[in-house]
């Protein structure tokens, strides 16, 4: 994906002003606390009072946290989908030479009509 840059090579402004906006406005969190009873019963888990009793206090200390970084000055931070550069790891799809025919032929346990032939995986229908 290419991003839009000015002639100096920065960001266009035109591309941050959708992150900055809602940096700029942070929305809140509708609620400070979520019931891990009723978020089990639409996962339909069964938690006994120990389990519900652990997740309920490791959920509401990843809720604070999340309150904590909302309360970060990001201004002048370009926003990023990664937090390390992501570059592509593929590498060219250039032909190259392969075995001849008859030596893949002859190293296949079961052969017929110059193809070789493999156990049928699908049931009869």
């Amino acid at each position: 994906m290419e991003r839009a840059v000015d002639e100096s090579g920065a960001p266009a402004e035109h591309a941050l002003a959708p992150a900055r906006a809602f940096l700029s406005n942070p929305r809140r969190m509708a609620t400070e606390h979520i019931d891990v009873r009723y978020v089990a019963g639409l996962a339909r888990l069964e938690l006994s009072e120990e389990e519900t009793s652990v997740f309920q206090r490791q959920l509401d200390a990843i809720l604070g946290h999340v309150e904590s970084l909302s309360a970060l000055d990001v201004a002048g931070i370009e926003p990023t989908s990664y937090p390390a550069p992501v570059y592509d790891v593929m590498r060219e799809d250039v032909p190259g030479a392969s075995l001849p025919r008859e030596a893949v032929l002859r190293n296949a346990p079961d052969q017929a009509q110059d193809q070789i032939r493999v156990p049928k995986v699908i049931a009869d229908a």
